[in-house]
């Protein structure tokens, strides 16, 4: 798995994710996005999961304690991009409409 950060001047954080999220690399995950969210300066949280190849349990995991996290300090984290596979684990979790909310992902990106 590979990320990068992107900062807009809005405070507004996008975390592009590549690569593989498994057992292996999901505590990484979570660090890197907790990371963000703790950061005072970030005012929002996109995902950008377009580049992601597998996503299993762990990775799903990883994304709601994130999720959580986020809620806890007021910060919005919303999935703005995602493979077909991402989609369908979503889908499947019950996690895609409150990942995706349209309403909340235009008012992030602006």
């Amino acid at each position: 798995m590979h990320v990068t950060r992107t900062v807009a001047s809005d405070g507004v954080t996008t975390v592009a994710l590549s690569g593989d999220v498994d057992m292996v690399v999901a505590d990484g995950l979570l660090g890197a996005l907790s990371e963000v969210i703790d950061d005072a300066a970030t005012t929002g949280v996109v995902i950008d999961m377009s580049r992601v190849r597998f996503w299993d349990s762990s990775g799903v995991g990883a994304l709601v304690t994130a999720y959580r996290r986020a809620s806890e300090r007021g910060t919005s984290l919303v999935i703005g991009d995602m493979s077909e596979q991402v989609r369908q684990i979503l889908r499947l979790t019950g996690l895609l409409d409150l990942l995706t909310d349209r309403r909340t992902v235009r008012r992030i990106q602006g």
